[in-house]
């Protein structure tokens, strides 16, 4: 099966910027309280590209650094 990518726009700070991915699925809210730190088990690049994580439905979303992200991209 061949995914069709999607545009994505978010704000980074007063900038509005376009995203490629391959797939949304489900938006959700999470509670800011529920963050919890990066587990050390990942990669050093992968730590310092999230934000943090969160435990929802026995699953860890992660959260992007989106400013810090953008910025490895664009150097």
């Amino acid at each position: 099966e061949q995914l069709t990518p999607t545009q994505v726009v978010v704000r980074v700070g007063a900038a509005a910027v376009s995203l490629w991915v391959d797939e949304v699925g489900d938006v959700v809210e999470l509670d800011a309280g529920a963050c919890e730190r990066v587990p050390g088990t990942l990669s050093r690049m992968n730590r310092e590209l999230l934000r943090g994580v969160y435990r929802q439905n026995q699953q860890l979303l992660l959260e992007l650094d989106l400013p810090r992200v953008l910025g490895a991209v664009m150097t």
